[in-house]
C-alpha cells in the first residue's frame, strides 16, 4: 500500500512538467500550406470507403506541413469526424467544429 502511494505522488509531482512541455500544432488552411484540397479529399473519400467497406475497422487522418495542421479527420463504422482547420484541435476552451455525421 505504501508503495503505491509512493508511485501516486511521483506521478502528481512529474503530471505538471508533462503538461508544461506539451505543445499544439498551428492550424492552416491546405492551401496556406501548398497543399490541394481536392488531393487532400481523394485520400479522406479512399480511406472513408475502406471503413465502410469494412476493410479497416476505422482511421486517423493527420495532414501537416511546415509545422501546420492541414487536415485532421477521424474515421470510423458509421461515423465520421472533421475538425475545422480554422481552430486547433489540442487546445482547450476553443470550441470545435465538427463535419460530418454522428
Amino acid at each position: 500500500m505504501r508503495t503505491r502511494a509512493t508511485l501516486l505522488a511521483v506521478l502528481l509531482c512529474l503530471l505538471p512538467i508533462a503538461i508544461a512541455h506539451a505543445q499544439t500544432l498551428a492550424v492552416a488552411k491546405p492551401e496556406q500550406v501548398g497543399l490541394a484540397p481536392e488531393r487532400l479529399a481523394r485520400i479522406t473519400a479512399t480511406l472513408k470507403r475502406d471503413v465502410d467497406g469494412g476493410v479497416i475497422p476505422g482511421a486517423v487522418l493527420l495532414v501537416a506541413r511546415h509545422g501546420k495542421v492541414a487536415l485532421f479527420e477521424t474515421l470510423t463504422a458509421g461515423c465520421s469526424r472533421t475538425w475545422s482547420t480554422r481552430r486547433s484541435p489540442g487546445r482547450r476552451g476553443n470550441r470545435r467544429q465538427r463535419g460530418g455525421s454522428l
